[in-house]
């Protein structure tokens, strides 16, 4: 596969039509300088003193905004034998992780500069060998610290390939992208048709690649999740029975500041004469491993997120 780092740092002058230089404002300037501002601010503290920081900030101020009426709306339908008690403290966990995996991922050098701060079992070695050796569609959630989920794969030389949400401020998405370049070495595909082509070129060329797949999708396509009919995307399960992949789930469970601990799992896909089977399959496993997870460690998932339609 050829070198797609132009995916990775496209360049304000080169994006087409929304995405160009001239839609920049004084708002995207600000926020862009802000955050500049405000690594340059968090990486005179260690690395973990940065990660509490994060969380211990993000704790004051996220349980006032809107999207904490949302997730304890979620987290209330979702899991509806949990007391109001049970509901604030998972809530409060939620936001402290969130705080931290903000901070952590404007710092994903200095973890990367550690490895050892991401404990890994024969397990996860095991499936990180055979994602190198087999080209392994890893799906991931939003459990935890997702954002480091690449660094044993960068580490271990892979050209891995995922998809990420374009930002509104193209400023700032390009400074995300740029903090992030050296452990895609396949490419950073903004999610869309291109992305599905991208990610369909590499699971032909045999490279690993990479999903967020505990998403709404945009599709209709139905599997369960938590006992209700959610949209979720068939792609992993589609690029995996078309290319003989496997597929791996992957977590990474926070055990203190920084750091961390991986999980993972092989999803069966099924290979019978009827197609649509075994995708519908392969992809209710998916959704039904991280709802595994997400009971284990409730308080390390985003329920902000509108999971259903």
């Amino acid at each position: 596969m050829s070198d797609s780092r132009s995916q990775v740092l496209p360049s304000p002058d080169n994006r087409a039509g929304d995405r160009s230089a001239a839609a920049v404002g004084m708002r995207d300037r600000l926020e862009y300088w802000g955050l500049r501002g405000l690594i340059a601010a968090l990486r005179c503290l260690s690395l973990d003193g940065a990660a509490r920081f994060g969380g211990a900030a993000w704790l004051l101020v996220a349980p006032y905004l809107s999207r904490h009426q949302r997730a304890d709306r979620h987290l209330a339908s979702m899991l509806p034998d949990l007391s109001a008690e049970q509901r604030r403290k998972i809530l409060r966990e939620m936001w402290h992780n969130l705080g931290q995996t903000f901070v952590e991922a404007l710092m994903l050098d200095r973890i990367a500069a550690e490895p050892e701060r991401i404990e890994m079992d024969a397990g996860c070695q095991t499936i990180l060998q055979r994602t190198m050796a087999e080209g392994g569609i890893i799906v991931c959630l939003h459990l935890g610290n997702w954002e480091a989920s690449v660094l044993p794969l960068a580490a271990a030389g892979a050209r891995h390939v995922a998809v990420y949400r374009r930002m509104r401020n193209v400023l700032l998405e390009d400074h995300m992208l740029s903090l992030r370049a050296a452990y895609y070495k396949g490419g950073l595909l903004a999610k869309g048709d291109a992305a599905a082509r991208g990610l369909l070129r590499q699971a032909r060329a045999g490279g690993s690649l990479g999903v967020m797949a505990d998403l709404r999708d945009s599709s209709d396509y139905m599997v369960t999740f938590f006992g209700r009919p959610a949209p979720s995307t068939p792609l992993p399960a589609m690029l995996a029975r078309q290319f003989g992949r496997p597929i791996f789930a992957v977590g990474l469970v926070r055990t203190g500041p920084a750091r961390f601990r991986m999980v993972a799992a092989e999803i069966t896909v099924p290979r019978t004469d009827d197609r649509a089977v075994d995708i519908q399959a392969a992809t209710q496993a998916i959704q039904a491993m991280f709802e595994s997870w997400v009971r284990l460690w409730p308080g390390q998932w985003m329920w902000a997120h509108r999971r259903y339609n």
